[in-house]
């Protein structure tokens, strides 16, 4: 049992969670104390239970340091998305269709796991389904650059192969209706807590 004080208290070291400040705003003079100051970020993480404690821990740390300097704290969430888990059966198949209908060079397992907010999440929490990238990478088009920069750009080739690859999955789903035995939806206390 971790006691909750901070990010490696909260989350077991072997697991994954970021967290970052990308705006902090508070004054406009420097010999001026702000009556007000505020902050945002975002935090990401492998496992909803280490997303939800991270969350009740910084809550507590923020709250306690405001009591301390007799300030007051509000919180504003504008958005608390689960994990997004694929399920088991829906990747076998999905994999299959592909290399079926689009060919092996149009399906790449290598890829790393990816920490970011995904709101297809939502619907994997409720039902069984797959996630899967559609490469944009495209030298000739001068794509591929990270999400969020301002180099940031599409292949749109890749597109084609990721519309043919996503029909591939539903048309096999249709035909085959696979048994999702390792589907594990998500319970409405869970999802209410994911929202509240």
């Amino acid at each position: 049992v971790y006691k909750r004080q901070y990010r490696m208290r909260a989350v077991a070291p072997e697991e994954s969670l970021t967290y970052s400040f990308g705006c902090v705003e508070g004054g406009h003079e420097p010999n001026i104390i702000p009556e007000e100051l505020t902050f945002a970020g975002t935090a990401r993480c492998t496992k909803n239970e280490d997303g939800l404690s991270f969350r009740t821990v910084m809550k507590e740390i923020i709250e306690h340091t405001c009591r301390m300097y007799e300030c007051t704290a509000e919180f504003v969430e504008d958005q608390y998305f689960p994990v997004t888990v694929n399920t088991r059966e829906c990747v076998d198949l999905a994999r299959k269709a592909v290399r079926e209908n689009c060919g092996t060079e149009a399906l790449d397992s290598n890829c790393p796991m990816w920490m970011a907010t995904e709101t297809f999440s939502i619907t994997e929490s409720i039902y069984p389904g797959v996630f899967f990238f559609t490469g944009i990478y495209d030298e000739t088009v001068g794509s591929g650059s990270g999400h969020h920069t301002p180099a940031f750009d599409i292949g749109e080739k890749g597109l084609v192969t990721g519309v043919a690859a996503a029909l591939s999955f539903v048309l096999a789903a249709l035909k085959e209706k696979p048994k999702c035995n390792s589907f594990q939806p998500a319970d409405l206390e869970s999802m209410l807590k994911l929202i509240e």
